[in-house]
C-alpha cells in the first residue's frame, strides 16, 4: 500500500474544467465532452481519448482542476480493480487504473505499488497498444 503517492508537477499543466453529468473522484481520468471547458468521468476504454486526471472530488456541474499529460507531470491517481505495481504500464478501468497487459493501450507508468482505493503517483503517458 502506498503511503503517499509520489508526484511531481513542476512541468504539470493544470487547466480548470467543469464536470458534467458525473461527479468525480480525485485522480480519476476525465474525457472532454461537448466543448473544451467540459468533462466527464472515463472509464475503461477511453485510454486514448483521456484528456487528463481530476485533482479534486467534485459533484456533476463543478469546476475541478485537470492535470493534463502536457510536459510529462508524475501525478497522484486512484487505484482502482487489479491493482498496479511500480514499473508497469496503467490503463483506465471502471474505478480508477490498473496494470495494463500488453497489447492494450495505457495512460501512464506506475511509479509506487498500490491496491484498489490507493492513491500512487503515475507518469501520465498516452500510448498505444504495445
Amino acid at each position: 500500500m502506498a503511503t503517499r503517492a509520489n508526484t511531481d508537477l513542476k512541468n504539470a499543466i493544470i487547466k480548470s474544467k467543469t464536470t458534467v453529468g458525473n461527479a468525480v473522484a480525485i485522480g480519476r481520468g476525465v474525457i472532454l465532452i461537448t466543448s473544451d471547458q467540459q468533462v466527464d468521468v472515463a472509464t475503461a476504454g477511453d485510454d486514448l481519448l483521456c484528456y487528463g486526471f481530476s485533482m479534486e472530488a467534485a459533484d456533476a456541474t463543478s469546476r475541478i482542476s485537470v492535470i493534463t499529460f502536457s510536459g510529462s507531470p508524475i501525478a497522484p491517481l486512484k487505484v482502482g480493480t487489479g491493482g498496479v505495481t511500480m514499473g508497469q504500464r496503467v490503463k483506465l478501468v471502471s474505478d480508477g487504473v490498473a496494470g495494463a497487459t500488453a497489447g492494450v493501450p495505457a495512460v501512464g507508468w506506475a511509479q509506487q505499488t498500490g491496491s484498489s482505493g490507493d492513491i500512487v503517483g503515475v507518469l501520465l503517458q498516452i500510448s498505444a497498444a504495445t
